[in-house]
């Protein structure tokens, strides 16, 4: 009986460690979106990377081009989330709804380079977080599409853009998408908001606009 007493204090102590793993991310994305400056962002991104490599045991790396290839080997789609509703599951352990069964407009994209540049600069995270304007920090996953369901889109004649690419680069899903199906981590990050001793002497070098960070969660 002591056994089965004490069993059930410990799970109570990992569930409360958890929880308080959660609560101390949450503060640091509270602080990312009241933040007034670049400079308040450059401190608190790389707590929410140090946060995130330690309590799941992952590792973020600049190596993006690895990680899309892995999600074209093996057919996983790509979408711009949340990433309050990406921390929520991943620590909870518990699926979010995506999509509506009726309205097929894109919320997901082929890990394919036009497909992942139509994503981060045309697609919008749904949910309530928002960044210092010119700084948004956007999150995608990479996830398995398996036990959801996937669509082609529908396209409006008057849509100027080339929609036979769109058609075959852009999704529609629809379900419930459970942790244990997301398998990748993208931050894409404004250059001005990422610590300089964090870039890489490549991402040093050139300048670009923004430094993305990737994770396998699995």
């Amino acid at each position: 009986m002591a056994f089965n007493f004490e069993s059930r204090q410990r799970s109570r102590r990992s569930v409360e460690t958890l929880r308080d793993k959660e609560r101390k991310t949450q503060e640091i994305l509270s602080g990312m979106e009241s933040a007034q400056s670049s400079a308040e962002l450059k401190k608190l991104i790389p707590l929410l990377i140090d946060r995130l490599e330690k309590d799941f045991g992952i590792r973020f790396t600049d190596d993006i081009t690895s990680l899309y290839k892995e999600m074209q080997e093996k057919r996983f789609l790509v979408r711009l989330e949340n990433i309050r509703r990406v921390v929520e599951g991943v620590y909870e352990k518990r699926g979010f709804k995506i999509g509506d069964k009726e309205d097929h407009y894109a919320n997901a994209v082929v890990p394919e380079n036009e497909g992942l540049r139509i994503a981060f600069s045309e697609g919008e995270a749904p949910g309530p977080v928002r960044f210092l304007v010119g700084f948004d920090v956007k999150s995608a996953i990479g996830f398995d599409p398996n036990g959801l369901e996937v669509s082609d889109i529908e396209t409006d004649e008057s849509d100027l853009r080339d929609t036979a690419k769109r058609r075959a680069l852009l999704r529609h899903v629809s379900g419930n998408l459970e942790p244990e199906n997301i398998h990748h981590f993208i931050m894409r990050i404004p250059r001005a908001a990422f610590p300089e001793e964090r870039m890489t002497e490549e991402e040093a070098k050139n300048k670009g606009g923004f430094i993305f960070r990737g994770a396998r969660l699995r």
